[in-house]
């Protein structure tokens, strides 16, 4: 049974299939698993013994057997997470996403802080399938999954739940010519023509903040090249679908709305791109990460007030539409309405420039700064503010206030005034990540994590709130692997299990087997046809 299960945890732990296109004895196809085994029992005499010459209805290697053991695997780690999130704070990170067979499923992880390392860490805890996205159904979910690691609500601290993923995921359209190796090929011969770099295409993601950057700037790059390729397409190819739209991209493309959507939206979406990467660190903590928003929405903020900006990606605007002989519209006429006691005065514009920065630009760049107000509630900012001055010590009443209530802190204020007065603690001080490791390794190294008991809870918990959900979204490149499109019949249960395995590896090398066989053992009601 050892050797059964080490093989069983060794393909999953790996990602790999168990089963084959045909299991029989004699055919060629009958999966890894039963293909290790016959591999195995020719140098192991026991396990040949067993298949050879034992029960034949108790040989242990069936498809029923597979999931047995991969359920007792899981069940197993399953105890050593609980085991280690017991009577502690957690935070829950939660995000869904449409697999191979559109199902919907939702990814569940845990983050608490552990005691031995120091330091908060995060656990993969299964993936539910969801049957409806509306909110009693994620929180059923939610529920079922965390009680399964022995977790209830009252332990609950904070819940990052990102719910983008249920608009879809990505666009369902392709790129016209990355989708064709021949309308590649003419882009790849046009673009040496006139000496130009290519860069690679890439599909519009509707969640996905570096797709879009990327797709505008290989645009923006091949912009000459591309109206060459699809002018070339159009005239030669002999598929009047493809005539139809190689001919509706170069009307779309070379219009000014186009031009000037693609350049003032470029600069933008590189900043939003660069951190949108720094928020997807899994050692980024919430003051950085608050940090780096409000650098974002100043950034914008001065996009909005900097008018020789504007004027400059205005004039390159103009340079691309003179060099391809596009028109410049003229201003829109707009015709008011008012009211009879509206005494207001109603703002007109004479120029193109001026139409453009004031209704174009102007309310992209204030929907963009009003949805970052939205998603940081003042609430939240406050707390963090309050969190940052207590890591530099600086802390006044209205901090200590919103600390304590916050965090249930009693003796914070008093442990404050001590911890200044400490001279060795002065290169510790500060608000960013760093500051807090060192405040946790000082804390728990020099034995003061119980005279400063607040403090070090305040940090403990602090750390605990998940800043993004990325560790679900990695669950997702794992679920791709796990379950695709020749493995896509896979029960619930088991494809569970092998995700488990999958990506808590660590957990995973470490259990014991013993443990597996005994929970082997009491998996179904009665007992086992073979002695284990």
């Amino acid at each position: 049974m050892h050797r059964l299960i080490d093989i069983a945890l060794c393909l999953a732990k790996n990602g790999k299939s168990l089963r084959g296109h045909n299991e029989n004895t004699n055919s060629v196809s009958k999966g890894l698993f039963l293909e290790m085994v016959d591999l195995l029992k020719k140098y192991d005499s026991l396990l040949s013994e067993h298949l050879e010459n034992g029960p034949k209805n108790a040989s242990y290697i069936s498809n029923r057997i597979q999931n047995d053991i991969l359920l007792s695997i899981q069940n197993v780690m399953k105890r050593n997470i609980s085991s280690r999130v017991k009577n502690t704070m957690v935070s829950i990170i939660a995000d869904e996403t449409s697999d191979c067979s559109h199902y919907e499923q939702l990814s569940v992880c845990v983050r608490y802080f552990n005691k031995k390392e120091n330091r908060p860490v995060e656990h993969f805890v299964g993936v539910k399938r969801l049957l409806s996205v509306n909110a009693q159904s994620v929180y059923d979910s939610l529920t079922e999954a965390i009680n399964e690691i022995g977790i209830d609500w009252k332990n609950v601290i904070a819940v990052c739940f990102d719910g983008a993923a249920t608009m879809a995921g990505s666009c369902n359209g392709s790129c016209f010519v990355e989708a064709s190796p021949v309308r590649h090929a003419i882009l790849e011969r046009v673009s040496k023509d006139i000496n130009l770099k290519l860069r690679s295409l890439k599909t519009l993601s509707i969640i996905r903040w570096a797709c879009r950057s990327e797709a505008i700037e290989a645009v923006k790059n091949n912009y000459s090249a591309l109206l060459l390729c699809l002018e070339e397409i159009s005239d030669k190819t002999n598929l009047s679908e493809v005539r139809a739209k190689a001919k509706g991209l170069i009307f779309q493309m070379k219009t000014f709305d186009f031009i000037f959507s693609m350049h003032i939206l470029s600069p933008v979406l590189i900043m939003i791109q660069k951190v949108s990467a720094s928020l997807q660190s899994p050692n980024l903590d919430l003051l950085s990460a608050v940090s780096l928003v409000k650098s974002l929405r100043e950034h914008l903020s001065k996009l909005r007030s900097d008018d020789n900006n504007f004027i400059v990606i205005y004039n390159e605007v103009l340079s691309v539409c003179q060099k391809n002989l596009i028109s410049i519209p003229e201003v829109k006429k707009r015709k008011f309405t008012r009211k009879i006691d509206d005494n207001s005065t109603l703002y007109t514009v004479d120029s193109k420039i001026e139409e453009m920065r004031y209704f174009t630009s102007y309310p992209m760049l204030d929907e963009m700064i009003q949805g970052i107000d939205e998603r940081f509630s003042q609430e939240t900012l406050n707390l963090i503010a309050s969190m940052g001055k207590m890591l530099k010590l600086q802390t006044d009443d209205a901090d200590i206030k919103i600390l304590s209530e916050a965090f249930n802190l009693k003796n914070i204020h008093t442990e404050i005034k001590l911890l200044i007065n400490i001279p060795e603690i002065e290169s510790i001080c500060g608000s960013s990540n760093i500051n807090i490791s060192k405040w946790l390794d000082w804390l728990v190294d020099s034995g003061r994590s119980e005279i400063f008991s607040d403090f070090y809870k305040s940090i403990k918990l602090f750390v605990t709130i998940p800043v993004t959900s990325c560790s679900c979204e990695r669950a997702f490149s794992k679920l791709t692997i796990v379950k695709s499109k020749l493995r896509s019949v896979m029960t619930q249960k088991r494809l569970d299990a092998l995700m488990l395995i999958f990506i808590e590896q660590h957990i995973s090398t470490e259990i014991d087997i013993d443990d597996v066989i005994e929970e082997f053992k009491v998996l179904i009601p009665g007992k086992r046809r073979l002695e284990l």
